[in-house]
């Protein structure tokens, strides 16, 4: 992507952010890129100052002079697709244009190129554009436009044509063009955009004799800005007004989350095409649907106003006005991938990226939770965290816009059964480095559902690489509309604090007399419903509701939202952390508050779930311990195969790690160790063996 005085940003899948590539370049007034599409690591940058013509080989970590013969700058470049060593260059300027051709990847020049003749006189024009035709490296447009000077108008502007490399020329549209597109499905079709007068043609054989249609919508477009067309030959057209797309002999306006789209860059060879437009000053954003939803693209991009925007193999390679150059991971699909649990009574969709119930571009991914075939309630959820030390949370508070916090690092995989224990167990893992400042923390996420019951478990894994944390708070955010859309502004809401339970209802019984909730399983530390809560302040109000208790009931019906979140903990390099909870719901009050004692009840379960893998007998083994119950002292047995690292640690019956037994490497062998009573209270705990990818855990009771 170029850009006007920012230089030259790149977007790498092995990258996490934007990161800023104008290594060795002077000037970073960008006017254009251009990639070799066989080498997606070699672009060249056109640039506003004389005889700054930048060539990088190694994806913009550093830059050098590519011009040897020539003495012009470039407001245009083009790449030969079938000879990428081949490129164009245009130069305007009040009272001339100029068009060079480049060979030996820019290092030998020739021209100008003149097409005078055809553009007519005077030749106050400028060049907008330029197109080799794939399989013939003869056949070029070049698009031109008048120059609009103070006085008025100067010039004509034309859409000049060669079939020979440029011996001779004619015009296949005697009218100005600010930009073209080739369809990739048909190299004879080209469409071509014309900027102040808004009118879009199609030329089917553009390097043929047919005359181009003009295929303009009827409401009238104004300023065509740039043009694109997907592998579907979906035509997408850039306005000022914002963004336009031609299926067929129709026209559809997008919604793109923003007005004034300047550049537009397509990913063919993905399926369906992932378009990106830039805006002029709203940054960057992303469909993978045709334009049917739009995600925001600028995590880390510090400069909004986008000029250029160039896709080639896994990198996007951008330009800004006043930023600079950055990269981060491009997921293999921008649309939210989500399973759909189903209990018989509830279905609720869990999303790889922390989120619950809807996600993705206005919400529209996800089947949300459905109780006994009643209207969605849950608009958006998600996971949120946070330490007292900074006194603001990382996570998913889709509501306010903030929905790119967790990045994954491992898809979705479900369902798997548990026999005897789940009938429904979903994996996914993501960590927080998306968000603007990371805490550190890679996260394991974990849900549960057994048919016949009103219960969603959700179960938190969480560890840091990056140093201890202290003053930890984990929780969800839960926007519901019980009722649907048309009754999310008669909503109520409750408490049972013993519970460890926050709800929400309807006001009137009908559409949806049921109610909703969360249980935090480790113990309930801040709660908050309320219709507050500001964009700008959202991440900071968000720990204050989840670190402290607010139970005022919600007895005027309104738009509420609710925090609801567990700690504070401490979590140390590579220790884990289980924080869990639980989404119930029911038909009435009392039938709610017994499911969520229900799952706090089956709260064990999840602790006995630490990731237990299926070992072959013989392998390691984790024995039970013994004698259980224990009052004095208990032994716990294990065998180890080969030697390890390993490591035997004790929670109780809240997940938490109360002592770490073992942290050494063992060699082979039948090991036995001893636990007193000392320092440990009455009650259920948990002790977990980890050695190599072995992990098991039991349960073991002490009493009095």
């Amino acid at each position: 992507m170029a850009t006007r005085y920012g230089g030259i940003y790149k977007f790498d899948e092995n990258v996490n952010s934007w990161e800023k590539i104008n290594t060795g370049m002077d000037n970073s007034v960008v006017n254009d890129l251009i990639v070799n599409p066989n080498a997606c690591n070699t672009v060249y940058a056109a640039t506003e100052e004389e005889l700054k013509l930048y060539m990088s080989a190694d994806a913009g970590s550093s830059w050098e002079l590519n011009q040897s013969n020539l003495s012009a700058s470039f407001d245009v470049l083009a790449v030969d697709p079938d000879n990428p060593s081949t490129f164009y260059g245009a130069k305007s300027g009040l009272g001339y244009h100029r068009l060079y051709k480049g060979e030996n990847n820019g290092q030998f020049w020739t021209g100008p190129i003149d097409f005078t003749d055809c553009l007519g006189s005077p030749c106050y024009t400028e060049i907008t554009d330029i197109l080799v035709k794939p399989g013939n490296s003869d056949a070029i447009l070049v698009s031109t436009q008048p120059y609009y000077l103070s006085s008025g108008l100067t010039g004509f502007g034309t859409i000049a044509r060669t079939t020979d490399g440029g011996v001779s020329w004619d015009r296949l549209i005697t009218a100005p063009g600010s930009a073209m597109a080739i369809d990739p499905q048909n190299p004879d079709i080209v469409y071509i955009g014309k900027e102040r007068v808004g009118q879009v043609f199609k030329v089917q054989d553009a390097w043929g004799n047919q005359v181009p249609a003009d295929i303009t919508p009827d409401e009238g477009i104004e300023n065509v800005q740039d043009i694109i067309v997907d592998n579907q030959s979906n035509l997408f057209v850039a306005t000022v007004e914002g963004l336009w797309r031609r299926d067929g002999d129709g026209w559809v306006k997008l919604n793109c989350l923003a007005d004034n789209i300047a550049v537009l860059a397509v990913d063919n060879a993905r399926n369906p095409a992932v378009v990106y437009a830039g805006s002029e000053g709203d940054g960057i954003f992303v469909s993978d649907d045709s334009g049917e939803s739009w995600m925001v693209f600028n995590d880390g991009l510090g400069c909004l106003n986008i000029n250029k925007l160039v896709v080639c193999g896994t990198m996007l390679y951008a330009g800004t006005e006043y930023g600079g150059v950055w990269s981060r991971v491009i997921p293999d699909t921008h649309s939210p991938s989500f399973l759909t649990h189903s209990t018989g009574n509830m279905e609720v969709s869990v999303f790889q990226n922390g989120c619950i119930g809807h996600a993705g571009p206005n919400w529209t991914y996800g089947d949300g939770l459905i109780f006994e075939n009643n209207i969605d309630p849950l608009f958006t959820s998600g996971l949120i965290l946070g330490t007292s030390e900074r006194g603001y949370v990382n996570g998913q508070i889709c509501s306010f816009g903030i929905f790119n916090d967790f990045q994954n690092t491992s898809p979705i995989s479900g369902f798997e059964n548990i026999p005897g224990r789940w009938d429904q167990k979903t994996t996914s893992t993501f960590n927080d480095n998306s968000s603007p400042s990371p805490l550190g923390i890679q996260v394991v996420q974990q849900s549960y559902s057994n048919h016949g019951e009103d219960i969603l478990f959700l179960r938190y894994t969480m560890k840091t690489n990056s140093g201890s944390l202290n003053g930890l708070y984990v929780g969800l955010f839960a926007d519901w509309d019980v009722g649907g859309g048309d009754y999310h502004q008669q909503n109520l809401g409750g408490f049972d604090l013993p519970g460890n339970l926050a709800y929400q209802f309807l006001e009137s019984a009908d559409p949806d007399q049921n109610y909703y909730g969360i249980v935090a399983l480790n113990g309930i530390s801040g709660t908050r419903i309320t219709g507050m809560g500001s964009q700008l302040y959202i991440r900071d109000s968000s720990f204050v509701w989840i670190s402290t208790i607010n139970d005022t009931e919600i007895t005027e019906s309104g738009e509420y939202r609710m925090w609801i979140g567990s700690g504070p903990f401490d979590l140390n390099t590579e220790e884990n952390l289980l924080v869990s909870f639980a989404i119930v719901a029911g038909s009435t009050l009392e039938e709610l508050q017994d499911n969520a004692e229900l799952a706090a009840q089956r709260y064990q379960d999840l602790l006995l779930d630490l990731d237990e893998k299926d070992v072959p007998p013989g392998v390691f083994t984790l024995e039970q311990n013994r004698p259980n119950p224990f009052s004095q002292q208990t032994e716990i047995g294990y065998t180890i195969v080969y030697e390890s690292d390993v490591q035997l640690d004790l929670f109780d019956s809240q997940g938490v790690k109360v002592k770490s037994i073992i942290r050494k490497k063992q060699a082979a062998g039948n090991y036995s160790i001893s636990i007193n009573n000392e320092h440990l209270k009455p009650g259920i705990y948990f002790y977990s063996l980890r050695a190599g990818d072995f992990i098991q855990t039991k349960k073991m009771v002490l009493i009095r």
